[in-house]
């Protein structure tokens, strides 16, 4: 407890009457600084002029590169923090067990996992999802054009 009562770590207070805690705050916006450094790369493709890119840099920035940055940066990254805000309390982070006794260093470390989980790990499983069904579906699509070959290979065997 702080000294006016309040939790040192609490999401359970509002502070100066905006609804929102300082260290959520810090929590979001340490988030979104490890998204910038994670996604750097891309952001600097995004910035570029379009004669600056390299052809494969312009085609990803036809293919949605900046509307992905800006929906990652704008909604999945702070519902992500906001989860982890939500959810802090249960893994613990109440407590000054093991941890910095500087609040704002614990909402930054809540930034940082919100980026690695639950949004990396759900992006990461999306994509593993996807590729699987794109993997389905080429074998899928494989099986006939095998069929025929087999069958045209059997033909001209007839045939000598």
């Amino acid at each position: 407890m702080a000294i006016d009562g309040r939790q040192t770590f609490g999401y359970a207070h509002a502070s100066r009457g905006l609804g929102v805690d300082t260290n959520q705050l810090v929590t979001l916006a340490s988030s979104e600084l490890v998204f910038l450094l994670t996604r750097s790369n891309d952001v600097l493709i995004a910035c570029k002029a379009p004669l600056q890119r390299t052809p494969a840099e312009q085609l990803r920035v036809k293919r949605g590169l900046v509307r992905s940055l800006g929906l990652e940066a704008t909604f999945l990254v702070p519902a992500s923090a906001t989860l982890v805000i939500l959810l802090a309390p249960l893994l613990g982070f109440d407590s000054n067990h093991g941890l910095s006794s500087s609040p704002e260093a614990k909402a930054a470390l809540l930034g940082v996992i919100s980026y690695g989980f639950p949004f990396g790990a759900l992006k990461r499983m999306a994509q593993r999802m996807a590729l699987s069904t794109l993997r389905e579906f080429a074998s899928i699509q494989q099986q006939p054009a095998d069929l025929e070959l087999q069958k045209a290979a059997l033909t001209k065997a007839e045939g000598e």
